[in-house]
């Protein structure tokens, strides 16, 4: 027969994946949910300005936010992993998707390649 902690062994690699899957899922749907609203309510409002692609607006409308989401999600199920610790791993997943939402837009999107546009007759 087999020992409790064997039996708890063997379960926990399902168990956490199954646990981890839904809860990613889950924040994903949430972006994608808060982000499709956003994007519905503002049409009028970019429709008068005119400017969808703005650093604060391209982060928070379209799929963005999921892709956002999916990071935070796995950064923190990482450092979680690693630190051991509820608390100082959340203050360092905390920090450091800030640093991104912050790095992205203003260091790395000014050297993406201009979009073209290709019109055939």
């Amino acid at each position: 027969m087999a020992s409790l902690s064997t039996d708890a062994e063997n379960w926990l690699g399902p168990w956490i994946a199954v646990k981890l899957t839904v809860l990613g899922l889950a924040s994903m749907a949430v972006a994608g949910t808060l982000s499709a609203l956003l994007t519905w309510a503002a049409v009028p409002v970019d429709q008068v300005t005119g400017d969808r692609f703005s650093a604060i607006l391209f982060a928070a409308r379209g799929v963005a936010p999921i892709g956002y989401a999916v990071f935070g999600f796995t950064l923190g199920a990482v450092t979680g992993l690693l630190v051991r610790r509820t608390l100082p791993a959340m203050a360092m997943v905390f920090l450091a998707v800030i640093a991104v939402q912050v790095a992205v837009p203003n260091l790395l999107r000014p050297h993406y390649m201009p979009t073209e546009r290709v019109t055939e007759p």
